[in-house]
């Protein structure tokens, strides 16, 4: 037997339990209390069995009610436990970053960033790969490892480099060498003395060929070495050799019986973050990006890089500036719910940012498009969390992301350029109601094609009551003359709600019915008239298309 009980039923069903009191648990869960009885009334028609025994004066649980509160609780308390688990992963805080790495530079980076990096997240693990440039770049490229640390990539790989530090290189000889007593030596003497170099496969070799052909030397290796281990017992064995490596860090010891590395002329050879084709988590972007301030304390020049060409798609932001009714939301979900199943995108992922709570708006060239839910709030009270999203959508109309205004963030996007919102004239427009496309529509990237006039959703107080400079208009009726406008090519606000079906279109009209008829409007003749809005629905969609189509161009 299934029994689709949600969550939110669930918590309303365990609130009742816990207080044993319909008005009081109506307040804890900020709900009216006849939509709480509601919400009781549909959990136990679902579960088949009364759940409560209820008088004007007491509410009791029923056998069947004391039977089903345990499992309530354990299922609540374990979505709640998880949720928990996957916010420390989502906030960096756990997780686990599989680094690869050349030997020598990993051994003089990473020890001292993982031990900074876990003092503020503990609880991430680590776990290294090492092995030369080419098995770094394999495991990140495969997904393996998170991210890497080597050489530049070649430009024919699909890497994108960040650079992070310029590791030089030095000499390697005999103490009793005349070359010990130098304090810099030039690249020359490689022609003239038995040399060891590093094998073809190794990060260093292409770095000393390119040296020696930049400066007309051919240089014959007398000893070609697989490691640096190899390479630092090579010279006190082959008598006067001379070995050209990078020094690991600052704290690099000189190999018995050798001089300490000198500096042969100015080369340095990158060393590089390479990340795979997504960082696996926010722990593996926190990790890579905490790398070069710990790195800096090791060694005194760099740079970074970080990332591949194959890196994941931006994600289509939908910013969430309110909340549908409280009774709607635990039926049918909320405002970002109803526009993610409208945008139906398989190709971006959806992120959804809350700037009410304090989430970070992000940069422009991190989102392939937003979009900007309803609210019950007004753009007119110009709240902080509203000003500071309109400041943004500023910045982001200027570079050119995709963005679409529903209602709220129609009136928003209007006010963030220069235009004006505030209380329209004619007072409320709710229900539903036709749209009339303006001639601009027809040339319009999110309109052409669409019927001249079409039925669209609509629950307003305010208004765009004047358009940014540069805006074009592109739909209305008698009542709202500004149902959609553009601003520059790829920002629109459209007033009524292409997110709304019908279900939520008569929820809203039942749940204002007495402000409606204290504004003099008939509930009931609203509900009567609604209807399919097939047409505006599909805005979401074509929308969801053109930010794919920009992400990709």
């Amino acid at each position: 037997m299934r029994i689709d009980i949600t969550l939110q039923q669930l918590e309303a069903f365990a609130e009742v339990a816990k207080t044993s009191n319909f008005r009081a648990a109506a307040l804890a869960l900020h709900v009216s209390q006849p939509a709480l009885s509601r919400t009781i009334r549909i959990v136990e028609d679902l579960a088949g069995a009364r759940l409560f025994d209820r008088d004007t004066r007491h509410v009791e649980l029923t056998p069947a009610g004391r039977e089903l509160l345990p499992i309530a609780l354990r299922i609540l308390e374990n979505f709640h436990s998880s949720f928990s688990e996957l916010s420390q992963f989502l906030e960096g805080r756990s997780g686990h970053l599989t680094i690869a790495s050349l030997p020598s530079t990993g051994a003089a980076l990473l020890p001292n960033a993982i031990v900074e990096f876990r003092r503020s997240h503990p609880q991430v693990e680590f776990s290294l790969i090492e092995g030369p440039a080419e098995l770094v770049r394999s495991a990140v490229d495969e997904g393996r490892a998170d991210f890497g640390i080597s050489v530049r990539p070649g430009p024919q790989e699909p890497m994108l480099y960040r650079h992070l530090i310029d590791d030089p290189f030095m000499l390697l000889c005999r103490r009793d060498d005349p070359l010990a007593a130098r304090t810099t030596v030039a690249w020359s003497v490689f022609a003239t003395r038995p040399f060891i170099a590093s094998g073809f496969r190794s990060s260093i070799r292409p770095i000393t060929d390119a040296a020696f052909l930049q400066r007309g030397l051919q240089v014959v290796p007398a000893l070609e070495y697989p490691s640096v281990a190899a390479a630092r017992a090579g010279p006190a064995a082959a008598g006067a050799a001379a070995h050209a490596q990078r020094r690991p860090g600052d704290g690099a010891a000189a190999a018995p019986g050798h001089v300490p590395a000198h500096r042969a002329h100015h080369a340095r050879g990158p060393v590089a973050l390479a990340g795979g084709p997504g960082l696996h988590g926010p722990a593996a972007q926190q990790g890579s990006l905490a790398l070069k301030p710990h790195v800096e304390t090791s060694l005194s020049v760099c740079g970074m890089i970080a990332g591949m060409e194959k890196t994941p798609p931006k994600p289509l932001v939908i910013v969430k500036v309110g909340s549908t009714f409280e009774a709607l939301r635990a039926e049918r979900g909320d405002f970002e719910n109803w526009i993610a199943d409208g945008l139906d995108t398989q190709a971006l992922p959806i992120l959804v940012i809350d700037p009410r709570r304090g989430d970070t708006l992000p940069d422009a060239e991190a989102v392939s498009g937003v979009v900007v839910t309803g609210s019950h709030a007004m753009v007119s009270h110009r709240e902080p969390w509203s000003e500071t999203t309109a400041a943004w959508l500023a910045q982001l109309v200027a570079h050119d992301t995709p963005v679409l205004g529903i209602c709220y963030g129609h009136q928003l996007l209007a006010h963030a350029l220069g235009g004006e919102a505030g209380n329209h004239p004619a007072g409320v427009e709710v229900g539903t109601v036709t749209v009339t496309l303006e001639e601009a529509a027809a040339t319009d990237p999110l309109l052409r094609g669409l019927p001249a006039q079409f039925p669209a959703h609509v629950v307003h107080w305010q208004s765009a009551l004047r358009l940014p400079e540069g805006a074009v208009r592109l739909a209305g009726n008698d009542h709202e003359p500004v149902h959609a406008f553009r601003v520059g090519k790829h920002a629109w606000g459209v007033q009524f709600h292409p997110e709304f079906d019908a279900e939520a279109m008569r929820g809203y009209i039942d749940l204002l019915a007495d402000d409606l008829a204290s504004a003099g409007v008939d509930p009931a003749a609203l509900r009567e008239r609604v209807g399919p809005t097939d047409t505006a629905a599909g805005l979401l969609g074509r929308f969801a298309r053109i930010v794919e189509a920009h992400h990709g161009s």
